[in-house]
């Protein structure tokens, strides 16, 4: 019987060890956030995070909005307006998130973002 317990033990072991390189990482996605650049459409995995970071001098915030518009009305201000900030923003479960900044003419500009996450299990 000790012959058959270590190999249903190395079995085991293996398949752990199997499972956890199949396993998809939770990655950071770095969105350097200004105007005049236009976004593309991010596809990310649940349990990834979208980091808004700038530090240019010109002023911005990220505001969570319904949709992919430029009206911040009914939106949640994730950050203050600042002419430096970052906003990590973890992606908790599926579905498709729409950000923009809500300063001046930025969104105009191209400063809003769709983010689409979806499930990535190994």
């Amino acid at each position: 019987m000790p012959a058959i317990r270590a190999s249903a033990g190395a079995f085991v072991a293996a398949l752990l060890l199997f499972s956890s390189l199949c396993a998809v990482q939770a990655k950071t996605i770095p969105l350097t956030w200004v105007h005049g650049r236009w976004f593309a459409n991010i596809n990310a995995c649940v349990g990834d995070t979208v980091a808004f970071s700038w530090s240019n001098g010109s002023q911005h915030d990220v505001v969570e909005v319904k949709s992919r518009t430029c009206s911040a009305a009914g939106g949640s201000r994730l950050t203050g307006v600042s002419t430096k900030g970052y906003k990590a923003v973890k992606l908790s479960k599926a579905g498709t998130r729409h950000f923009m900044c809500s300063v001046g003419p930025h969104c105009a500009l191209g400063q809003t973002v769709t983010v689409t996450a979806k499930s990535c299990s190994g």
